[in-house]
């Protein structure tokens, strides 16, 4: 993922867990077709399934059902832990959760189709994938929780499954609240379009406050720093100004927030 960060030093860093349950918005690039464990093109292939039918169209009008306050299941393969345990390891060992993933309230304040890029894209499905003892014991680790398990098995075309086929994709723009799942959306839409789906780029353009220039412009935001500031102050930090600041240390300063606080003062 990249774009926004926000980094707290001393004090500061108590005021992080506000930049946690705070809107943030997304860029991602969907591409059809291929589902992987981690819903992004960093995990292994699960599944493929038909893309061809999707139309640009039958997206725009699937996306409704993903707006505004909706209950999300955060992806199987996640840190999150159910009885102690991280769900990545029940899905990996061939486990069977003792009960269905909970379930979170979240809220999607926009979604938007903003590019349909069809097959004109370097994107391809990871060259990863599962092995059937592996697809096996994600089927246990999900057996007895829902009425209708997802499926594990391939069930695309042999034309578009072929090597030299290039899936569709297309780029959603959203702003959400804390704790919502960007890849549970991509992957759920996919579901919803009768195909599989995954995460390709994933870009964070606005964390509460702090956006790229990208981002709808709202009362109150902050510019961020740019990561080539940093990187051209590794090769050169710069003479210092009258006062003593080099121009990186002025961008900084710019865009720094002086916390106040108990017995002084610390930066956000």
């Amino acid at each position: 993922m990249a774009g926004v960060l926000v980094i707290g030093v001393g004090k500061g860093t108590k005021k992080l867990n506000d930049f946690l349950d705070c809107a943030k918005e997304y860029s991602t690039t969907c591409l059809l077709g291929c589902e992987t464990d981690s819903y992004d093109s960093e995990g292994a292939r699960v599944r493929t399934a038909p893309w061809r039918h999707v139309t640009r169209e039958k997206v725009e009008s699937a996306l409704d059902k993903f707006r505004g306050p909706i209950q999300q299941a955060p992806p199987i393969f996640s840190a999150l832990k159910m009885d102690g345990m991280p769900l990545y390891d029940y899905a990996r060992k061939g486990i069977p959760l003792p009960r269905p993933i909970e379930k979170r309230p979240v809220t999607v304040h926009s979604l938007e189709l903003v590019e349909w890029k069809g097959s004109d894209h370097p994107y391809r499905w990871p060259e990863k994938q599962f092995s059937e003892d592996q697809k096996e014991a994600l089927s246990k680790s999900l057996s007895g929780v829902a009425d209708d398990p997802p499926s594990v098995a391939d069930d695309a075309a042999p034309e578009e499954d072929a090597p030299d086929a290039v899936p569709t994709a297309f780029v959603l723009k959203m702003k959400v609240s804390g704790g919502t799942y960007v890849r549970s959306i991509v992957h759920d839409l996919a579901h919803e379009l009768g195909s599989a789906g995954h995460v390709v780029t994933l870009t964070r353009s606005r964390q509460k406050n702090y956006v790229l220039p990208e981002a709808t412009p709202e009362e109150g935001d902050r510019a961020c720093v740019a990561w080539e500031v940093f990187e051209k102050a590794l090769e050169d930090e710069g003479d210092a100004d009258a006062e003593g600041w080099t121009a990186w240390e002025r961008e900084v300063l710019d865009k720094i927030v002086v916390v106040e606080g108990p017995g002084g003062s610390a930066n956000a």
